[in-house]
């Protein structure tokens, strides 16, 4: 799919599944899933204006690569997802999960961006696991978030790791690396 406003555009529909996909240069969003059950895998979200993939509702984005983009994933809303075994890049936010609920998961994946992930004020359990940040000035922002983060076993990728866990009482930004 090449040049759309909105490349894939699933509003309200439950199980959507998106394999073997390519988005190449459309307009503002790659993929927007709204809904529960969705599963996007082995696509490849290249050069979006604003977002790669955009999702509210339950699903899973997996073996997924999402390059180019201001923002890679970004959850809106009710947002239980996962990212796994994915490699997802935004020019400014890797991930972000700003103002969302719900519960949601990074594992086994690569996430670059100058923000690598936003939780900003999110009210869901998040937990980054196996995985890398890569390429940021922060590595999470998670304030005003009313739930504590879980980053286990995650590489920060200059060995710059917070001094404490990231949460969303206090924590403001963490992780700070060159890239």
């Amino acid at each position: 799919v090449e040049g759309f406003g909105v490349a894939f555009d699933a509003e309200r529909r439950d199980g959507v599944v998106l394999r073997n996909v390519s988005v190449v240069d459309q307009g503002s969003i790659g993929i927007r899933l709204r809904g529960d059950g969705w599963l996007v895998a082995n696509a490849t979200v290249s050069g979006s204006r604003t977002t790669g993939v955009e999702v509210n509702g339950g699903g899973t984005v997996q073996n997924t690569t999402v390059e180019r983009a201001t923002t890679g994933a970004r959850s809106v809303g009710k947002a239980d997802w996962t990212v796994t075994d994915s490699r997802i890049t935004g020019d400014t936010i890797g991930v972000d999960a700003s103002g969302s609920s719900g519960d949601w998961t990074i594992t086994d994946s690569v996430v670059s961006g100058d923000r690598a992930v936003t939780a900003v004020e999110t009210t869901g359990a998040w937990t980054l696991t196996q995985s890398v940040l890569r390429n940021y000035t922060v590595g999470v922002n998670a304030t005003g978030a009313t739930v504590t983060g879980d980053a286990t076993a995650v590489y920060w990728d200059d060995g710059d790791a917070p001094t404490t866990a990231p949460n969303g009482s206090d924590a403001g930004s963490l992780g700070r690396g060159s890239g």
